[in-house]
């Protein structure tokens, strides 16, 4: 009985692990929640950041480690939200003066960043002014940022003859020929390993729907980290329910001459972070489809609602998952090891991102994979 791998299957495991890392990142619907929305396609379309009227800044601004604004009270996640709410305003008072305008106080975002507003400046002029105050680290504009593209090669179309399962078939777990070239061999490798329930993969997305069947004992209790009630759709704000609220767009949002949803593109819900999820964790039941690392446990992180999600929310939901605790939020008491995040936008990766993933490789378990 061998105990180590063959050269083969030494090559089988770096083909899987590698595959693993590019297929959690996919965007394809396999899981879908509901058949009437089955085959709608989400677009990475740019999101508006502008609308009739005066605009309104929105900014994620970071404090140095060294800034008296920061070291006058060190917040913890054990304070109060009133006194979280006090600290974040106080900072954003001491910043009007460089922004030249009133700064409204946001979201804290990791331990020394939070989000300020201002009515009548842009979020890029509003960036440029707070980054000159001395005791800023960096200022970048709180984009959004939308689940990617569904892709229409007629690979990723072709589902099951029976209509039952996938409907877009799983040709990337077969073994690679010269038509479907990057598919992983997954059978080979599930042969020499599968998924194990201690490995705990977070998605980033647009929250799950728990009574998916496929997704039965697979799911760990998650958080909604979105802020504005109206993007998440379900009535309030963060909270430590991640279900999936829906994140359609109907053609009145779409086109009222002012709002937030204003040309975001009329569609039905997504049900994206349920899809992902499937991708990454289904179960081998019998069920539907199996995901590609079936026997992981998948820890869902609610940051995208309607019209996408801002990134603080985003940012914000990477420490939690993580395990790493903000003000006024304690970390994931079941820390993932890899962080899922399908979704993107035009530009480069702010500050805020990178911050949080510093922080993330200074964790105690210092072993977490983004995808």
């Amino acid at each position: 009985m061998k105990t180590t791998p063959s050269g083969h299957q030494r090559v089988l495991i770096q083909r899987a692990a590698t595959a693993l890392a590019l297929l959690w990142a996919l965007t394809l619907s396999f899981t879908s929640a509901d058949a009437a929305e089955r085959n709608l396609v989400r677009r990475a379309t740019p999101i508006p950041t502008t609308s009739v009227g005066p605009p309104i800044g929105r900014v994620i601004v970071s404090l140095k480690p060294e800034s008296a604004l920061f070291r006058r009270q060190a917040l913890s996640a054990s304070h109060s939200a009133a006194v979280i709410s006090d600290e974040a305003q106080r900072r954003a008072n001491a910043l009007s003066s460089s922004a030249g305008v009133a700064l409204t106080a946001g979201r804290f975002v990791g331990e020394r960043a939070q989000v300020v507003m201002a009515q009548g400046v842009d979020s890029v002029t509003l960036a440029a002014r707070l980054a000159r105050h001395a005791d800023v680290e960096y200022a970048v504009p709180d984009g959004r940022r939308r689940a990617h593209l569904v892709p229409n090669d007629p690979l990723f179309s072709a589902g099951p003859a029976s209509g039952v399962g996938p409907e877009v078939g799983q040709w990337y777990l077969r073994t690679p020929n010269d038509t479907i070239r990057s598919a992983v061999n997954a059978e080979g490798a599930w042969d020499i390993v599968t998924g194990r329930a201690s490995v705990v993969v977070a998605v980033l997305d647009s929250g799950v729907r728990f009574d998916h069947l496929d997704l039965n004992n697979v799911l760990l209790p998650g958080y909604d980290m979105i802020t504005d009630a109206e993007v998440a759709n379900d009535g309030d704000g963060r909270d430590a329910d991640a279900s999936d609220a829906g994140d359609w767009i109907t053609a009145a949002e779409n086109n009222l001459r002012e709002g937030r949803f204003k040309d975001c593109g009329e569609s039905s819900s997504s049900w994206h972070g349920t899809q992902v999820s499937g991708i990454i964790g289904a179960a081998n039941n019998g069920l539907g489809m199996v995901g590609t690392a079936f026997g992981v446990r998948v820890l869902p992180v609610r940051v995208l609602g309607k019209c996408g999600g801002f990134d603080s929310d985003i940012v914000a939901g990477i420490y939690w998952a993580a395990g790493i605790a903000q003000p006024g939020l304690a970390g994931s008491s079941t820390p993932a090891r890899v962080l899922n995040l399908s979704l993107g936008s035009e530009g480069t990766c702010p500050r805020s991102y990178l911050q949080a993933f510093q922080a993330i490789a200074k964790a105690p378990y210092n072993a977490v994979a983004v995808v």
